[in-house]
């Protein structure tokens, strides 16, 4: 929601908002959003990220997420492929294949130990 200082207070004082953080990118933190709902209705199981670690920028060439952009993370043997909330620093990732995706940015290691 955006608002100003004083739609802020009155939030505040409905003791239904904890916080407001200021978020400077709106349209940025919106692209992020939409993309983690898209890879909660794909019906994929999902694990939360947190502090996530810069690795592969890929895309998605096969399967429910096609055409979504992210990163890759190996967790021990398993990739996943994860898109991140920068704003919060936490994201949300899924288990994918290494056929599923391309690299976008050649400059960087296929994955990245985490």
């Amino acid at each position: 929601m955006l608002g100003d200082a004083q739609a802020r207070l009155r939030a505040l004082e409905t003791n239904l908002v904890a916080n407001c953080l200021p978020v400077s990118d709106q349209r940025r933190l919106s692209a992020n959003l939409i993309q983690v709902y898209q890879m909660m209705v794909s019906g994929a199981p999902l694990r939360p990220e947190d502090q996530l670690e810069p690795g592969t920028l890929v895309e998605i060439i096969s399967g429910p997420l096609v055409g979504m952009q992210g990163k890759i993370l190996r967790k021990g043997k398993d990739l996943r492929f994860f898109i991140e909330v920068e704003f919060l620093q936490r994201g949300v990732s899924v288990d994918i294949e290494k056929w599923m995706f391309r690299p976008l940015d050649h400059l960087h290691e296929a994955c990245t130990t985490t």
